[in-house]
């Protein structure tokens, strides 16, 4: 065999190293950078699948040779393996790790999307069945949406009808049937909104974003505009230059369930929008990333895993409400999707855009200093006022009620009047469940899990159940310490709301919005449809209702138990409850009538609520930048945490012990200091001790990233070591 080539594979092992392979003649052609292909490994020669991440002359003992190739085609760009490689060298993570989570798995694995009924509009001629009202109904509903293709399901949620009155219509004539891949949907109620003229705030803002857009060459525009001051329009002015140049955009969004209004935002505007995330079957997921890569689309919406999308032509990048922590992956690879997009923005030469009502204290910091470009919207579109916010004092609330209720009198008075108006209202909780947890009040111990260091969840289904490691088990009658057989539970989560607001209003329609409810990729965009149609005249959920949602209707916001954000062990807590309360907030007055927003705090008077109330970002930022510039916290410095953690408790402690004095005696290129280690906050999850070790940095992290060998970073046997750059959470 006339062996010329040499493949360097990079597998999904663990190991941060790259493997050699020879290429056999019969492969020369198809084995490049960004390949898929199949080695055998190790002493068995059990086949793996890797990636080739390059190509050499230089031949090394005992070689193997690459035994196949998945497609005739790299999986990945040039440009996208140049991304990965400084994701694994900036994020401390293996290549091959990196790669195999940038491709999907239904690409990797070859699975084929299931195909869906579709029905397209042929004729409408409503009056030949006037004595057939469902065939009618659904002929005008396809009429109405412009003829279609539309998915079966679509038809039967909005008409409530059967399969043989489709029967019927293609007998008839009037519908044709077609197998469809699935498409994103767009909930009725939300299919997009008319060309809104741009206010004098949004053509400054414009002029700027256009003159990025046309020079062609890396910036970054940091939008920093309050809820409602129509941020999304002017990403939807953004594309539409990008695309006249012939490229193409990608839009990040925090959160799945806010792709079916953006969705239906851009679809409205654009012909060629995707949306692709990781609640899609591998198959549809993997349908949507082969039409990407083909160019059939000129917008792809997501959250931060569609910023590897193989766009062609990538001409901009936006992150929308960039300063969501969601945008931070929890395992590895632990990059943050905006930084990500920023580095991403200058290695291909095009701009970036980031907006938020409530900028992370980094982008800021960042347009402060001049890195970025800062164009601001201080007032809503159409001349609508920020809602009016009032803060309830919950000491002197339960004081004067002598009982405790999550649902405060003026809380409770202003929904009444809402309801009364037609209008509607969204309440906020930071918990799901019943109650946050259950205790005794003879001995004062709380019902823990026993898997973790935390208390026990009540549900409503009288389980008490672990958010943490899922740990779940009937509610206990008597108290697990000293036999008492009156436990109470403590503190509301949205179950428990939900039955109060009930038993307030039992003539409301209510609906509870949290991940124990929106269980599939329907539940979500029906809930939608129906607060859209003013069927569901009270949301109350997590931090699901607290982005994104743009009703008109709604004139009442409640903020309830704040504290579980503002109290939390972590730096960066006050920043996430002004972000939280300033996000909630913004869902109220979102059209001609005033929305107020009722905030129930125990500390009114912390900076944090106060600047929240009064819409003040400016004044939040020059308070919290004095407490970070003083402790070296980021934005004026940099963070890595490593976490060391495993079943046995004293192996947990000196391996950490041994890791925190090695990193102390090690020379970095950057100064560094090694805090710890000490017990995590979160000591013990899921039968595992936690320890954590925390570097700071007084400058930004080195792009080829903080250790020159990560063999330091190895656990051993029963121990785990994990690195976290840029830690977004420090519990």
């Amino acid at each position: 065999m006339n062996i010329t080539k040499y493949a360097r594979i990079a597998l999904d092992i663990g190991a941060d190293r790259i493997f050699t392979y020879s290429i056999p003649d019969a492969l020369a052609d198809s084995v490049a950078p960004g390949s898929y292909v199949g080695v055998p490994f190790g002493k068995l020669n059990r086949i793996l699948y890797g990636f080739c991440v390059g190509l050499t002359d230089t031949p090394v003992k005992n070689i193997k040779p690459v035994k196949k190739t998945m497609y005739s085609y790299p999986l990945l760009t040039p440009d996208m393996l140049a991304v990965c490689k400084w994701i694994s060298d900036y994020y401390e993570c293996p290549l091959g790790e990196v790669l195999f989570r940038v491709i999907p798995p239904g690409i990797r694995h070859n699975v084929q999307a299931r195909m869906e009924t579709s029905y397209m509009l042929k004729k409408n001629c409503t009056d030949l069945l006037a004595r057939a009202p469902k065939q009618r109904k659904v002929v005008e509903f396809l009429d109405r949406m412009g003829g279609g293709p539309l998915l079966k399901s679509s038809i039967e949620q909005a008409v409530s009808c059967s399969t043989s009155v489709f029967k019927a219509l293609i007998q008839k004539g009037f519908i044709e049937e077609a197998r469809v891949l699935p498409k994103a949907e767009i909930p009725v109620g939300l299919e997009g909104t008319d060309v809104q003229s741009l206010t004098g705030e949004q053509q400054k803002a414009f002029r700027t974003i256009s003159e990025c857009i046309e020079k062609e060459i890396f910036s970054v525009i940091l939008i920093e505009g309050v809820t409602g001051s129509g941020k999304t329009e002017l990403y939807i002015r953004a594309i539409e230059t990008v695309i006249r140049k012939g490229r193409s955009a990608i839009l990040l969004v925090p959160e799945i369930v806010l792709t079916p209004q953006m969705n239906a935002r851009f679809s409205a505007r654009f012909d060629r929008v995707a949306v692709i995330h990781s609640r899609l079957s591998e198959g549809e997921r993997a349908a949507v990333w082969s039409e990407i890569r083909k160019g059939t689309y000129d917008v792809v919406i997501g959250p931060r895993s569609a910023l590897f999308s193989p766009l062609p032509g990538i001409g901009l990048i936006i992150i929308d409400e960039e300063h969501e922590h969601t945008f931070k992956q929890e395992n590895a690879p632990r990059y943050h999707a905006r930084d990500l997009a920023v580095m991403m923005g200058s290695m291909y030469g095009i701009p970036v855009i980031i907006g938020s009502a409530t900028p992370s204290m980094e982008s800021f910091r960042n347009a402060e200093s001049g890195k970025y470009r800062l164009v601001t919207l201080s007032k809503r579109v159409a001349g609508y006022k920020l809602p009016r916010t009032h803060i309830i004092n919950m000491t002197e609330e339960i004081s004067a009620k002598k009982r405790r209720s999550a649902v405060s009198l003026p809380l409770k008075q202003r929904i009444e009047k809402t309801l009364s108006h037609g209008e509607q209202a969204i309440l906020f909780i930071n918990q799901r469940g019943f109650s946050r947890f259950v205790y005794c009040p003879v001995c004062g111990k709380s019902v823990r899990c026993s898997r973790c260091d935390i208390t026990l969840t009540l549900h409503k289904n009288s389980r008490l159940l672990c958010h943490y490691c899922g740990y779940s088990t009937q509610a206990l009658s008597k108290c697990p310490v000293c036999g008492f057989s009156g436990l109470k539970p403590m503190g509301s989560g949205t179950q428990k709301i939900e039955k109060e607001l009930a038993s307030l209003f039992p003539k409301a329609a209510i609906q509870r919005v949290d991940s124990d409810s929106m269980t599939s990729k329907k539940a979500y965009r029906s809930v939608l449809t129906r607060f859209a149609a003013n069927e569901i005249s009270i949301l109350v959920g997590t931090q699901i209702v607290a982005k994104g949602l743009d009703f008109p209707n709604v004139t009442t916001v409640g903020i309830l138990s704040i504290e579980n954000i503002l109290n939390l062990p972590d730096f960066r807590a006050p920043e996430r409850a002004f972000q939280m309360i300033s996000q909630v907030s913004g869902r109220a007055g979102r059209g001609a009538r005033e929305g107020h927003v009722f905030l129930e705090v125990f500390d009114p008077d912390h900076y944090a609520v106060q600047c929240a109330a009064s819409h003040d970002f400016r004044t939040f930022y020059s308070i919290e930048r004095v407490n970070r510039k003083e402790l070296s916290y980021p934005p004026f410095g940099s963070l890595v945490r490593i976490i060391i953690e495993g079943p046995h408790k004293k192996k947990v402690s000196e391996h950490a012990g041994n890791l925190a004095t090695r990193l102390k005696r090690m020379k970095f290129e950057r100064k560094v200091l090694v805090l710890g280690p000490a017990d995590a906050p979160l000591s013990y999850i899921n039968k595992k001790y936690r320890h954590h070790i925390l570097l700071k940095i007084p400058d930004k992290i080195p792009r080829s990233g903080l250790f020159r060998n990560r063999d330091i970073l190895k656990g051993k046997r029963g121990i785990r070591v994990t690195v976290d750059v840029d830690p977004l959470s420090m519990l």
